[in-house]
């Protein structure tokens, strides 16, 4: 699904086509009028235009292709990655995508179960979400007594810490423990006074994906 981005991505473009008008606009107007007047300097909005250009159409690339930086805003992924954490992310794992519009114009590769992905929280497109992938279109999910059952293979757990510490948003004392997806480790925590024991199970929809926090 395609999302046009309101904030940062298109501020971005917008200054960079404007800087590029008015590029263009010296170099078949005001360029050729300055050779005629006694007056030849440029002025100061057109030198910072065509300074910039440069600059902008690169970060406008970087960003839109290759790598954005991101500040992780919650603990939804404790203990891998730490609110307030800068990660780069890769913008061209899944496929070439347009600035603002977001519209796909090349498929690369498609999410694979452990993968960490940013997405568009789906209530709220104005609100990225950073979560692990759990299970693909069609899969079986079974998750009972905090533990994970794909298409019927148990996502294997080992403790490594008896006595997490956890303490965000409240503070309680966890189980750390490696968890293995497919191929893929990584550390989950579980709260050893939670007592919870309801079972779910369901079947993820075609196009869909089910996520997960590591907590």
């Amino acid at each position: 699904m395609n999302h046009i981005s309101i904030g940062l991505p298109l501020y971005l473009l917008c200054f960079t086509l404007l800087c590029a008008f008015l590029w263009l606009l010296d170099f078949c107007y005001f360029a050729n009028h300055r050779k005629l007047s006694y007056n030849k300097k440029i002025p100061w909005w057109l030198d910072y235009a065509k300074s910039l250009l440069p600059a902008l159409i690169v970060i406008l690339i970087i960003r839109s292709f290759f790598f954005q930086l991101y500040r992780v805003p919650t603990g939804s992924l404790v203990p891998t990655i730490l609110p307030g954490d800068m990660i780069l992310v890769n913008q061209f794992s899944y496929g070439l995508r347009l600035p603002v519009t977001n519209a796909k114009i090349m498929q690369i590769s498609e999410p694979k179960r452990g993968d960490i992905a940013l997405f568009y929280f789906p209530p709220d497109t104005s609100v990225i979400y950073i979560k692990r992938i759990i299970a693909l279109p069609g899969d079986q999910v079974v998750y009972k007594n905090k533990t994970l059952y794909i298409n019927g293979k148990q996502a294997t757990q080992k403790i490594i810490d008896k006595n997490y510490d956890y303490n965000y948003e409240r503070k309680f004392i966890a189980n750390l423990i490696a968890e293995k997806l497919d191929t893929k480790i990584h550390k989950i925590i579980i709260d050893k006074n939670d007592t919870t024991d309801t079972e779910y199970k369901f079947t993820v929809p075609k196009k869909y994906y089910f996520v997960m926090g590591d907590n």
